[in-house]
């Protein structure tokens, strides 16, 4: 498994213009992010709301308290104003109950009576009472003996339906259903019929009060209050309309029409049971209303009264509405409140995350200022300070004891090495002595020649990754210097291929590489450290034969991303790609923080976990970007460079 890992990119056929920041130091310090510090101020609205949906959740039931209150209010006052207006209807009724008795005493002998007078006297009845439409005196055979207005006279009455009633009634009184009037046969009215009898109590006749409907609604409407939309309407025992203020001059046939559609409180009103119901659109000008029926129990009729919903709830809605907003502003400016104190109480969080960070990406200068108030920050605050400095203090002594150990231990590595060499040659010629002289079937011993070229190659280990510690030594301290030139990266990579098939054999790893060789190679030129660039390529093609098994082959790729726009330059991307172990996805995030090797490999492969840490800040420095994928252990990795192609005219490590 590689020695680090970069997080990958999102990847495109176009590439993108990536400048890659330094590889973190510390990378736990990196946890400390300003995005995860905005999570407290989260969690103080989140606090905040719980105190205020209560109060809401309070508001609310207050509001819902408050309005059916009132609707209770507005329902009870809608039943009292239809029992009134019961109680006007059966007092009007029994008004002319009791006419119609002091009229009969005019009737009792119709013998001496002619038919001028009697008109008469039904007239003189009539003259004050607008809302009669007739009166009249009927025989006991149905004939009208006496009318006022005369039109009627001789009108048969046998076979209406209140004169069968009357029958039915014991010659009682009786109220008529609503019909249409003899006079004009369209006015709707209705008719109040009390027997009349003789001197020795035989009935001698029946008066009839023909009552116009709409002139009594009128009459009616002025001994209660019921607003300027509200509704005031009578309904007979079928349901009929005898009234409705809305529409006093309904037609009759009309006011047959809607008794099928009635209202249910009016229906059970008329069953003889009081009855309030709200919120019930009206069939006669479309609006939502609240209201209330009652019976009247005299004729078995119903009395109902209405009004709009908006006129009789709308002060309460207002205040309810009010109230509702005023908490919704006071919630808002509480919300605005705890946000802003709450950036007031995390800025020295924020702060100390950004300097954290900053720190773990290896400035080991960054430091926090200190919090003004004297508050649990400042003292957390003055703790990272403290301990950023016995980091950095540490880090630098290590850093300079790797350095001043990797310059001592080269001097004797150098001479350990040339004279390793030197001894070699110097077997090598006697071994070639031995052979001339031994005869051919005496071999000489070479044990020794393996135990120095051992020797030599050990050196040769040590070295290099001595070499690395004083890279990442001169990469620490800012002094890693580039030599710029143009370079053609296709021409490179084909070099540093041929160096690595120097470390396995073509059945072994048989080493690939794709790119457009009919392209001009000016399209393959770059600004870039040759020798630098070439030690990026030939680490990642070591590291894929390292860790490929027998067989396993390696592929490189060079790819050409064109210019999209004048902010992204052309760009080179080279894959490396193996049929190796493969990377857990938890590593993905750390193969190329420094010193990090993967942990099932790390005592198989020998290491030091700096090549691909070193490579990710040269490629860094050439504002470059390296990262690597896999599907999963045992799929193979690729590692992915992607360079610019023009680069400024020197770089700094």
């Amino acid at each position: 498994m590689r020695d680090d890992l970069s997080p990958k990119p999102e990847t495109s056929n176009t590439a993108t213009n990536i400048s890659s920041p330094k590889k973190p130091v510390f990378p736990y310090l990196e946890k400390i992010r300003p995005a995860t510090l905005v999570s407290i101020r989260r969690q103080h609205l989140f606090l905040i709301l719980l105190l205020l949906i209560p109060l809401f959740g309070y508001q609310l039931f207050s509001a819902y308290t408050e309005y059916q209150s009132q609707r209770s209010v507005v329902l009870t006052s809608q039943l009292n104003t239809a029992r009134t207006a019961a109680q006007v209807v059966t007092t009007f009724i029994n008004d002319l109950i009791n006419n119609n008795s002091a009229l009969s005493y005019s009737f009792r002998n119709t013998e001496n009576l002619s038919t001028s007078e009697g008109n008469i006297i039904l007239a003189d009845f009539r003259k004050d009472k607008k809302y009669l439409a007739a009166y009249r005196f009927v025989s006991v055979k149905g004939q009208t003996l006496y009318s006022d207005p005369p039109q009627l006279l001789n009108t048969l009455l046998a076979e209406e339906n209140y004169y069968k009633q009357l029958e039915a009634n014991n010659n009682q009184y009786v109220v008529s259903d609503l019909y249409t009037s003899q006079l004009d046969g369209t006015t709707p009215i209705f008719s109040v019929v009390s027997p009349v009898r003789d001197t020795k109590g035989n009935l001698a006749g029946l008066l009839a009060a023909d009552i116009d409907t709409t002139k009594l609604g009128e009459v009616l409407s002025v001994k209660f209050s019921i607003g300027e939309r509200g509704s005031f309407s009578v309904h007979d025992r079928r349901g009929y309309s005898v009234y409705n203020n809305l529409i006093p001059s309904e037609t009759y046939s009309r006011r047959l029409e809607r008794a099928k559609t009635i209202v249910p409180s009016v229906r059970i009103a008329l069953d003889g049971r009081e009855m309030v119901q709200d919120y019930v659109r009206s069939g006669i000008d479309n609006m939502e209303k609240m209201g209330a029926s009652a019976p009247i129990k005299l004729i078995g009729w119903a009395a109902s009264i209405a009004v709009p919903v908006e006129d009789v709830m709308a002060s309460t809605n207002q205040i309810i509405a009010t109230r509702i907003i005023l908490f919704s502003v006071v919630a808002f400016l509480a919300l605005l409140g705890a946000w802003l104190y709450s950036n007031y109480l995390t800025r020295p969080l924020l702060l100390l995350g950004r300097v954290a960070t900053n720190f773990g990406q290896g400035n080991l200068d960054a430091r926090a200022p200190l919090a003004r108030q004297n508050t649990e920050i400042a003292e957390l605050t003055n703790t990272f300070n403290q301990m950023a400095d016995k980091v950095a203090e540490e880090t630098r002594s290590k850093d300079a004891f790797l350095s001043q150990a990797a310059h001592e231990l080269k001097t004797p590595l150098t001479i350990i090495k040339s004279s390793s060499q030197l001894l070699i040659l110097r077997q090598e010629k006697e071994l070639n002595k031995l052979n001339e002289a031994n005869s051919s079937t005496t071999q000489p011993d070479n044990n020794q020649l393996k135990l120095l070229k051992n020797i030599d190659y050990q050196t040769s280990r040590m070295t290099g990754l001595i070499n690395r510690l004083l890279e990442l030594s001169r990469f620490e301290i800012g002094r890693y210097e580039f030599k710029l030139a143009s370079l053609n990266l296709a021409l490179l990579t084909e070099k540093c291929i041929e160096s690595a098939r120097m470390l396995t054999t073509a059945e072994r790893h048989p080493i690939s590489f794709d790119w457009d060789r009919q392209a001009s190679l000016d399209k393959w030129l770059m600004q870039g450290d040759t020798e630098r660039l070439e030690q990026v390529i030939l680490n990642l093609a070591e590291n894929a034969i390292k860790y490929s098994p027998d067989g396993g082959s390696i592929n490189l790729q060079l790819l050409y991303h064109p210019a999209t726009n004048a902010l992204q330059p052309a760009q080179l991307e080279l894959i490396v790609s193996d049929k190796g172990l493969g990377l857990n996805p938890e590593e993905s995030e750390r193969l190329f923080q420094r010193y990090y090797r993967a942990r099932n490999n790390e005592r198989s492969i020998s290491g030091l976990g700096l090549g691909l840490y070193i490579s990710a800040e040269i490629i860094t420095s050439h504002g470059g970007k390296i990262w690597a994928s896999s599907a999963g252990p045992g799929s193979g990795s690729e590692f992915h460079i992607l360079l610019p192609q023009n680069q400024p005219s020197s770089l700094k490590g």
